[in-house]
């Protein structure tokens, strides 16, 4: 007994060390495992963590040893360690392999028998609630938000929940609704074009919280006249949104390039990547600059883009490329493709407005074959 009073002081000032970055990497891995053996709760959360993100021991990741060292973390009575157990319910509901680089000398555990998908990690995240972990309860309120489905009233409420909680990205969500006129977005009765302002506006005073989202919003708002219009601001946020790939953001920063700054072959390459992202107004864009704005350029590979939008539903392009084949262009398609795309748009039901044009377009073929055939 003396032995180990003696010991366990010595393990608890060498897990400090190690964690404060006072140890070599070997002797750091070592003091955490040997305070995680001797039952230190915060060690053997500290231990889970990384096995679940691939931060410890030279990059491992292991489901298994993450449960382990969770499980025996929370079993101490540590209360963040519940947050982590929710995380490792949420990853493992994608994993199908029945094992994962189990780390030696620990008991063998099958990933059938870890908790596992959003009930369990919802569940998790409870337990760390009531017991007053802040992380714990906020993942629980995106993760009921997930749960209950984007546009549902109890979605709303849970966004208002974790908005008022001061959690950046349910006042993004927030903000996205009320850009579209969804007046439930707004934080009291009001216009909901203000209300986007304010929360987009709280936002930017978390600086750590704007992602990619964020700035594509921003520069909407600006577009639309929310937040004066500013073109540096605007170029900034189309920017950051692009870099955090998001495909829409590399669609309209390509278009800002080729409008702004002429810059031909930056745009390009944006509403390339947007393009192969499925990104269908991005191909439709590629379409009209190379065969109206580079006469140096042969029409073909623009036209193979109008084909690669068509291809993803692109109805513009559809009737574009069919107004063109009416009146002689493009001769390589033939007429009864372009035929093929105005039954579709007419008799699908889904295209609305574009319909009628449709028809008057197909109705002017028949005209010009019915005059040829006199």
């Amino acid at each position: 007994m003396k032995i180990i009073s003696m010991l366990h002081p010595l393990v608890i000032y060498r897990y400090k060390q190690a964690i404060r970055g006072k140890l070599l990497p070997k002797k750091k891995y070592a003091a955490i495992h040997n305070a995680g053996k001797a039952n230190l709760p915060e060690a053997c959360r500290y231990l889970g963590a990384g096995y679940l993100t691939g931060s410890f021991g030279g990059g491992i990741f292991s489901i298994e040893s993450a449960h382990y060292w969770l499980k025996k973390a929370t079993d101490l009575g540590d209360v963040p360690a519940w947050y982590w157990r929710a995380r490792l319910a949420l990853t493992t509901q994608n994993i199908e392999s029945e094992s994962l680089n189990f780390i030696p000398g620990l008991p063998e555990i099958s990933i059938g028998d870890i908790p596992s998908g959003l009930d369990a990690a919802i569940k998790f995240c409870k337990y760390g609630q009531d017991l007053g972990d802040n992380s714990a309860k906020h993942l629980r309120l995106r993760l009921l938000y997930m749960r209950a489905g984007e546009n549902t009233d109890y979605a709303m409420a849970i966004l208002h929940e974790a908005a008022n909680n001061n959690q950046s990205w349910a006042m993004i969500e927030l903000a996205e609704r009320c850009l579209q006129d969804d007046e439930r977005a707004a934080p009291s009765k009001g216009r909901v074009r203000n209300s986007t302002m304010y929360w987009l506006s709280r936002v930017a005073s978390q600086t750590e919280d704007q992602n990619g989202k964020y700035h594509l919003l921003m520069a909407k708002a600006i577009e639309q006249g929310i937040f004066p219009r500013n073109s540096t601001n605007f170029r900034q946020h189309l920017k950051c949104a692009a870099e955090a790939q998001i495909p829409e953001a590399w669609f309209r920063y390509g278009v800002f390039l080729l409008k702004a700054d002429r810059d031909g072959l930056n745009a390009e390459a944006w509403l390339r990547k947007a393009a192969d992202a499925g990104y269908s107004d991005a191909a439709a864009t590629l379409g009209d600059w190379i065969t109206m704005g580079c006469p140096d350029i042969s029409d073909e590979i623009g036209i193979s883009w109008y084909m690669k939008a068509i291809t993803m539903g692109h109805v513009g392009t559809m009737l574009h490329l069919s107004r063109m084949i009416m009146i002689g262009k493009y001769s390589k398609i033939k007429i009864h493709e372009a035929k093929k795309w105005l039954r579709e748009i007419i008799n699908s039901g889904k295209y609305g407005p574009y319909e009628e044009e449709a028809k008057l377009i197909m109705l002017a073929m028949e005209n010009k074959n019915l005059s040829r055939s006199r």
